[in-house]
């Protein structure tokens, strides 16, 4: 249950990504646990209309494009593990066959931000150095704007 926010400064351990995993409309939230970055963008594009009186700057009229990149450390779950956790290989199989989910990035605040939007994977990455732990990063292109409610 969330608990009301008692300092306005936030910190990126606040804010996590959640996927709906399940195959009805009944949404079935999944944090992505692993993951360790999450980079929330959206963009309008803006035309310039070149006028003898100047340069004037306008919205195109078209809805923002958002996309989501998350960057996170590989797992490989167990069988009995998967329906609650995300995993790379998940993320990859979506992309490769084009499936559409549910995407929501929230804080557990009481008021805070809910962005609720499905999405499709762009591209999926896996990079692994001997030295160090597996790490993927992912690119979610929103398919419409993300609808923000707040946390209740």
């Amino acid at each position: 249950m969330p608990t009301a926010r008692t300092q306005a400064l936030i910190t990126g351990r606040e804010i996590y990504i959640e996927v709906d995993k399940s195959a009805t409309e009944t949404p079935e939230w999944v944090t992505v646990g692993c993951a360790k970055s999450i980079n929330y963008n959206g963009a309008k594009e803006i035309l310039t209309a070149n006028c003898q009186s100047g340069k004037k700057k306008v919205a195109s009229g078209d809805d923002p494009d958002y996309t989501v990149s998350i960057s996170g450390f590989v797992f490989f779950y167990a069988p009995a593990d998967v329906a609650t956790n995300v995993s790379h290989a998940e993320f990859e199989g979506w992309m490769n066959a084009g499936i559409m989910k549910k995407y929501r990035i929230a804080s557990a605040k009481t008021g805070d931000p809910i962005r609720t939007f499905p999405g499709i994977i762009s591209s999926c990455d896996l990079t692994a150095e001997v030295s160090g732990l597996a790490e993927y990063s992912v690119s979610i292109t929103a398919s419409t704007t993300p609808v923000i409610t707040a946390q209740a």
